[in-house]
């Protein structure tokens, strides 16, 4: 089923009221995982629909560190990719990959020099590199489809998301989009790419992408955060690609009471928040069209995290593909 195809709006399976699970289990997914929290020390809690909040097993070995980040919980919802610290080999790191039902593991492709390989699972592969030549204003882009590869003359670096994956693909179009920075001017910009051909289609100027599902469904709004003239840089924003129209999502984080972090786009109407109170952590589905707030899950907040709890991740191909997968088993 494609993204267009999505089952149905989040608020049309939205219970009356959330479910609420009472403690945290251990163990792994029963199937694909539409949320995850990350933290410290290798520590990752997905969402089953069946046992609520489940804190993964631990696969670190005797004398090795594992680390997670907003990279880490595929699209799909069913890998995590981490990266072992070996303190037995000089600390080396490798890129590793977790199957989250099975629990089997490999070694993770990286492009030259260590740098991230970004790809869609339908043949686009996108790597970024340091230049062999030393030069720092700017990195390699390759785009590789099948057997061939293309370098991408973009003459800029790539910019960091804070809150999910550099590199997002759409699921439909073949597309991909991603910040970039230039490096002598510290200039900003979201490009879209077509992955067939590695031509820019759109070069978006003075916004950086936030969350970890960016892409509308419909593909026509950007989750970003403006890098100029922002009154509320913690903020994030809608932004109409057609139009080049920014809206703050700034009174819709302060009408909750909580610490609210937002994930992304369930679908186009509905972004994903969570939302910390006490002891308990709050899934919710948020109208953009309304204001309203749907909660759709209750559940107690990693005790023994605390701070260590980095932030929301969210499998934004699996989720808007099918809104149902955030609600608890019936």
């Amino acid at each position: 089923m494609g993204m267009h195809e999505a089952t149905a709006r989040i608020d049309q399976v939205t219970p009356a009221a959330p479910t609420r699970f009472a403690r945290t289990a251990t163990g792994r997914p029963t199937g694909p995982v539409p949320w995850m929290l990350w933290g410290a020390g290798g520590n990752a809690w997905v969402f089953d629909a069946r046992r609520g909040l489940l804190h993964l097993p631990d696969f670190r070995g005797e004398n090795t560190d594992n680390y997670l980040g907003v990279s880490s919980l595929a699209p799909d919802g069913r890998s995590l990719d981490y990266v072992v610290l070996s303190r037995e080999y000089d600390f080396v790191e490798q890129p590793f990959t977790a199957d989250l039902i099975t629990g089997a593991r490999g070694p993770r492709p990286e492009s030259a020099y260590r740098m991230p390989s970004y790809s869609d699972g339908r043949g686009h592969r996108l790597d970024i590199d340091d230049r062999p030549d030393g030069t720092a204003a700017a990195q390699r882009f390759t785009l590789h489809v099948g057997e061939h590869a293309h370098v991408l003359d973009l003459g800029e670096a790539i910019g960091r998301n804070l809150s999910g994956r550099d590199v997002q693909f759409s699921a439909s179009s073949g597309r991909a989009v991603f910040t970039v920075i230039d490096r002598r001017t510290e200039a900003i910009s979201t490009l879209i790419l077509d992955l067939d051909n590695g031509e820019v289609l759109q070069r978006h100027r003075d916004i950086r992408l936030v969350g970890s599902a960016v892409w509308s469904p419909d593909e026509n709004h950007l989750l970003v955060e403006p890098t100029r003239d922002n009154p509320f840089p913690r903020a994030p924003h809608t932004y109409d690609r057609t139009a080049g129209t920014l809206t703050s999502l700034h009174p819709l984080i302060t009408d909750r009471t909580g610490e609210v972090h937002i994930a992304g786009w369930i679908d186009n109407s509905h972004l994903l928040l969570s939302e910390r109170l006490g002891g308990r952590l709050k899934i919710i589905a948020s109208n953009l069209e309304t204001g309203t707030h749907h909660e759709l899950l209750d559940l107690p907040y990693p005790r023994a995290a605390g701070p260590d709890v980095r932030g929301i991740v969210m499998a934004g191909h699996l989720v808007q593909n099918d809104p149902a997968t955030l609600l608890a088993a019936r």
